[in-house]
């Protein structure tokens, strides 16, 4: 029988040097986030405009129009309570898009305009709209 020969180096533990920062809601929170203008201030990457409403789902869409100041480069939806469905409008006036949300999301759009309903009536549906424009 042969023998078998090398050296072994072991290994050792190293520390992490920057520790991830904590979450700022916890994963899965029942709360709704809400922004306010100073925390939305103090979010804000420079060269960019934000613009949040929210408010409560009706049972069907109301006549008028959700208007941004300008067409939105990227849009966050929250929403809680049942589902949302959404109209979307490029010029302010025509349905150019309309979508289901399922849960809280976030898209790539430019629409100017929005319109929003219960996707099922009756079911209380909250949401906050957070658009970069």
């Amino acid at each position: 029988m042969g023998a078998a020969g090398g050296t072994f180096f072991g290994y050792r533990e190293q520390a992490v040097a920057s520790p991830r920062p904590p979450r700022l809601r916890p994963q899965g929170s029942v709360s709704a986030m809400k922004l306010s203008p100073l925390i939305i201030a103090g979010l804000a990457v420079p060269g960019y405009d934000y613009f949040t409403h929210a408010g409560d789902a009706l049972d069907d869409y109301p006549s008028a129009w959700t208007a941004l100041p300008w067409s939105c480069r990227m849009a966050t939806w929250t929403i809680r309570g049942g589902f949302l469905e959404v109209q979307l409008s490029y010029d302010g006036v025509v349905v150019g898009d309309q979508r289901e949300l399922r849960f809280s999301t976030t898209t790539l759009d430019s629409f100017v305009a929005y319109r929003v309903r219960e996707f099922l009536p009756g079911t209380d549906t909250w949401y906050q709209l957070l658009a970069i424009i």
